[in-house]
């Protein structure tokens, strides 16, 4: 016979009790241990092991490199509060702990661009208002963490204290800066200016023309670009031209300028050349092998000496490597790619000796010192005073030395800024002292026109009504070898979308 043995109620309920302790003690233990934390710092939390979140330049995620110019912009924001003006807040988005040391370089001189517009915001425009308080938000290697970040960014843009009133940065066209900016602007409905983020489909248009409600984009798109270049090239005949091209479908700026150029190469006597690239694509695979088996190929056809290249700088490397290894060193190649190229110039796992081989890289950057100077420099579009400008606002914010202008990062970034803060002054009038974010979107389309464009470093920011820079100025520039293992980046013009500048009224011309 089977005895059944009851605990007294008071035994059960201590025993029930006990057990809710420990469950809780190993939820608190888990969430510590494997779940975000807010160790970090105020604003910041750990997640996957970095820090994400918002920072008023205060904490610099961490990153040494960072250091100086975070310091910098949290003294301005320090000034910002305590004066007694009213201010607004506006963000900056960059994956700040990405561990690349090229991507580093990159970000450094983005958010120094940053600092600069809103030093620039603060001081330059005596009496101008709101001030302009810069945070930096960080979503993580990749933009893994982007949806926390985004939500963060929400939150602030309802607060009375924070008063978010636009959102820039975002240097990469990849789905998750889409998901993000789509958040952004349909779900929150924050007014956002891009940097670098070209491609086409990422952004409104004709035919989407609410996809990204209230969102600008300064620079030339993919498609602008590859257009500028294609006029800038207007003698190359396409038979004497081959594609290489990425085939993967998950990334915006592949795809936009794969199509491009598949529309200039047609008629060429060759079918394009195919690689697929990993998910990550700064990771290398086996293309190295895949390039060096391409490149026999290419060879073989000694009509072709102009190879169109839709792809990330991390391939495009990895191909002008292959290209510089060639047997057929007699024949010179001219490899022609758009703004992501930019990574070439700092890339330490470039083979310079191939630049040396009759190998020519050319490709759009995000601008150019010496696009406004010169005998040929453009009399509209842009101006050289705007440079001179900007070159004094470097010295006067505390960056003189440490900033670096040959990529055009820095300046294109501060395009960005500079518009967002536009924006939210156009719409600060009478008594309102802190514009509705509506009001801001509404007036995007206004700014264009000789009175209302804004006179970016990089170009005429002139906005069509989709949030677009019309006609916007693209420098074209040349990667050649410099002393020893260095390069150079020589400028080679500007090319217009519209293949010429435009007017001095800065008028959008009706497509539709």
């Amino acid at each position: 016979m089977r005895i059944i043995r009851r605990w007294p109620p008071r035994v059960r309920a201590l025993a029930g009790l006990v057990t809710l302790v420990l469950v809780a003690g190993l939820c608190w233990f888990g969430y510590r241990v494997l779940g975000p934390d807010d160790s970090c710092a105020e604003g910041v939390t750990s997640r996957g092991g970095e820090c994400v979140g918002v920072t008023d330049g205060s904490y610099a995620f961490g990153e040494e490199y960072l250091q100086d110019v975070f310091d910098l912009v949290a003294a301005e924001n320090a000034a910002v509060e305590a004066s007694e003006q009213p201010y607004v807040t506006v963000a900056f988005v960059l994956p700040f702990t990405d561990p690349d040391p090229v991507q580093k370089d990159h970000v450094l001189r983005q958010v120094q661009g940053a600092y600069l517009a809103q030093y620039g915001a603060n001081h330059e425009e005596s009496g101008a208002t709101p001030l302009i308080r810069l945070v930096l938000a960080n979503p993580g290697e990749h933009s893994e963490h982007w949806e926390p970040v985004i939500d963060q960014l929400g939150a602030m843009a309802r607060s009375t204290t924070d008063n978010l009133r636009a959102v820039t940065g975002f240097d990469v066209s990849i789905p998750r800066n889409e998901a993000a900016l789509r958040k952004l602007t349909a779900e929150y409905g924050i007014p956002v200016v891009t940097g670098p983020v070209t491609a086409d489909d990422i952004g409104n248009s004709p035919e989407d023309p609410d996809a990204f409600p209230g969102m600008v984009k300064v620079m030339a798109g993919t498609g602008d670009q590859a257009r500028a270049l294609i006029d800038f090239f207007e003698g190359v005949d396409p038979e004497r031209t081959l594609l290489i091209a990425d085939q993967r479908d998950d990334d915006n700026y592949v795809v936009s300028l794969r199509e491009v150029f598949r529309a200039q190469t047609e008629g060429a006597p060759r079918t394009e050349e195919p690689f697929t690239s990993p998910e990550d694509y700064n990771e290398e695979g086996n293309l190295a092998n895949v390039f060096d088996r391409m490149v026999n190929n290419i060879c073989d056809a000694e009509t072709i000496d102009t190879l169109y290249f839709a792809g990330r700088p991390v391939q495009l490397r990895q191909f002008v490597n292959a290209l510089g290894r060639r047997g057929c060193q007699d024949q010179s190649y001219r490899v022609v790619s758009a703004s992501a190229a930019s990574t070439l110039a700092t890339d330490d796992e470039l083979d310079v000796e191939a630049l040396r081989s009759g190998i020519e890289v050319v490709y759009t950057a995000h601008g150019h010192p010496e696009e406004w100077s010169g005998a040929d420099a453009p009399a509209t579009g842009g101006s050289q005073e705007q440079y001179d400008d900007f070159l004094a606002l470097v010295e006067g914010a505390g960056l003189a030395g440490d900033v670096s202008l040959a990529d055009g990062r820095t300046m294109i970034m501060h395009d960005s800024v500079r518009t967002a803060v536009t924006g939210i002054r156009n719409a600060t009038v009478g008594d309102v002292v802190i514009p509705e974010p509506s009001d801001i979107v509404q007036g995007w389309p206004l700014l264009r026109g000789e009175d209302n464009r804004v006179a970016g470093v990089t170009g005429w920011i002139c906005l069509d009504n989709y949030g677009r820079a019309y006609n916007k100025a693209v420098a074209v520039v040349r990667l050649r070898a410099g002393e020893g293992d260095t390069t150079d980046i020589e400028f080679a013009g500007v090319a217009w979308p519209e293949g010429e500048p435009p007017p001095a009224d800065c008028a959008v011309a009706n497509t539709e």
